[in-house]
């Protein structure tokens, strides 16, 4: 806006605006089977230069009741998303969600991944897939897959295990992301089906599904070709690198889509979008297939490489979300 003839425009000095506090538009806690946990806030401070920009945004989030408040890159993902549940928040009307402050950690601590841990992690898997070989006496063919994201991924986003409303598929213990091993596997099977492949090959890599509930089908064949979850990369190339990403879906139809009444309501333009978060992956994670033979081996990594690269693995692949770039090897004892 041009300010009138014979007039200044006033903005405020510099040292006004340092002394500007940031204003707290939320204050929340968190609670878990032992109590209050968490506590946060998040505060908004204004940007009064450019007022047509949106109010810069930050959140802070620390433990109840202890020395080191701070929550850092060393707490566990599997807590801090589906053990807790939202205490109390204030205001009510805030324009913050109160998983905000969950969000902006899971962001900028990549959900408690750690590279040196990481690297641990990936020496005890080493070990354990070369005792199992001596085990079955080299009878066993294994092939490490690295799946690198093109853009992002996402895994698990209907797995609302938690109170945050958005899912999304963690280790069993150190709380990390990870692509589960039976979404490679029916990313896979999918793939040789689209294909036409003979009955089999396909039996050969995927066995034959059982037929009976209840009981164990003796007709049906094991599979021959084992997939292992998924883990990322101990990297620091920012390609390689595991991020962590805040992402946003916003319905423009969110009344007609969960309205179960006796009369819907009819979509229209006038419903108010919802925003909806949830959490996005980007890097490179690393595949062990184990097999009973070279062949079905490396069969089943083939298949595997071109359903990531060709139909995406995961949620949202339409939007562009889920597409891998995979590469193979059978050596998989050296880092």
């Amino acid at each position: 806006m041009t300010p009138p003839r014979g007039r200044r425009e006033t903005r405020p000095s510099r040292r006004n605006r340092d002394n500007l506090p940031p204003e707290e538009i939320l204050s929340v806690s968190y609670a878990g089977a032992l109590g209050k946990v968490l506590s946060a806030s998040v505060k908004q401070e204004p940007n009064l230069l450019d007022k047509s920009r949106l109010p810069h945004r930050s959140s802070t989030i620390h433990y109840t009741g202890r020395p080191d408040p701070k929550l850092n890159d060393s707490a566990n993902a599997l807590v801090v998303l589906r053990r807790l549940t939202v205490l109390d928040s204030s205001p009510s009307n805030s324009k913050a969600r109160p998983e905000e402050p969950v969000l902006d950690w899971a962001s900028k601590h990549r959900l408690g991944y750690q590279d040196d841990w990481a690297a641990v992690v990936d020496q005890r898997r080493r070990h354990a897939l070369r005792a199992l070989n001596t085990r079955q006496r080299g009878h066993r063919y294994i092939r490490r897959v690295e799946l690198t994201a093109e853009w992002r991924l996402v895994t698990g986003l209907g797995e609302q295990t938690g109170a945050h409303e958005f899912g999304l598929s963690l280790h069993g213990t150190y709380g990390w992301p990870l692509i589960p091993g039976s979404t490679l596997k029916g990313a896979a099977a999918a793939w040789a089906r689209h294909q036409k492949v003979s009955a089999e090959r396909y039996t050969a890599v995927f066995g034959t599904p059982t037929t009976s509930e209840d009981e164990e089908d003796l007709h049906g064949s094991r599979c021959g070709v084992r997939f292992l979850d998924a883990l990322p990369k101990a990297s620091r190339e920012p390609r390689h690198c595991l991020r962590v990403h805040s992402d946003v879906i916003t319905p423009h139809q969110h009344t007609y889509h969960t309205d179960s009444g006796t009369e819907p309501c009819t979509p229209g333009e006038h419903h108010q979008p919802i925003p909806l978060p949830f959490l996005s992956l980007s890097g490179t994670f690393v595949a062990d297939l184990v097999g009973d033979s070279s062949e079905s081996t490396e069969q089943a990594a083939e298949w595997l490489a071109r359903a990531c690269s060709e139909n995406g693995i995961g949620a949202r692949t339409t939007a562009g979300y889920g597409y891998l770039t995979a590469t193979s090897t059978d050596n998989w004892e050296e880092p």
